[in-house]
């Protein structure tokens, strides 16, 4: 009797559920062998249904002190979803993505609301665009950005790169972790040997004088 052929699934990235503005994947079908991208392989997430209550808790006591919270984030995906949350929460302060390529991304974002999930939809059709907000502000030029960094908070500041191995955000750190006033938030994965792993997350001593208020997602 002929063994039936084996069925193998090769998935990449299956993505979350109740992930900002795109659809919630499908399921895929029955299968032998699953094969999928593995960044979270050893771990279960918390219910990201819970994640903007988290992240608005955080928020509102990293800004009491009336600093700065600085955000690495990568430019694609995880801004937009901040851009999301945070206009979900109000946190009543300026928001600046300091990401060229963040904000071409995000534009993107907005020219395909045919591509959104439901919830995005509905938020736009009734007069409150998902991904846009009065005191959200796209920095682009890089004089812009270098006047940036004596900003005076409260404000929360977004730029890449999402594991400080570069860009942006390691300018804000040097000039603001020595203020005790200010916090920095890590909401993506920090690979092993990266600066947000190594001297951070895990926190060499030297790395620590203004680091009081972490949200790991």
């Amino acid at each position: 009797m002929a063994r039936a052929p084996a069925r193998v699934t090769f998935s990449g990235d299956l993505g979350c559920r109740h992930t900002p503005i795109l659809p919630d994947p499908d399921l895929p079908d029955s299968c032998d062998l699953q094969i999928l991208e593995s960044t979270y392989g050893d771990r279960n997430h918390e219910n990201r249904a819970h994640r903007q209550a988290a992240l608005a808790k955080a928020l509102d006591h990293a800004l009491s002190d009336k600093g700065i919270v600085y955000i690495p984030a990568f430019a694609l995906g995880r801004t937009q979803e901040l851009i999301y949350e945070l206009d979900r929460i109000n946190p009543g302060v300026p928001v600046f993505i300091d990401s060229p390529l963040g904000i071409e991304i995000t534009r993107l974002y907005q020219d395909m609301d045919d591509c959104w999930d439901k919830e995005a939809k509905t938020l736009k059709a009734a007069g409150n665009h998902p991904i846009k907000f009065a005191h959200l502000y796209a920095v682009e030029r890089f004089k812009d950005h270098c006047r940036l960094l004596d900003l005076k908070g409260p404000a929360i500041i977004i730029a890449g790169s999402g594991m400080c191995t570069g860009g942006r955000i390691v300018h804000h750190l040097k000039h603001g972790l020595d203020d005790p006033e200010n916090d920095i938030f890590f909401v993506g994965y920090q690979a092993a040997g990266t600066p947000g792993e190594i001297r951070l997350v895990h926190g060499e001593p030297h790395a620590q004088t203004a680091l009081t208020k972490r949200l790991n997602t």
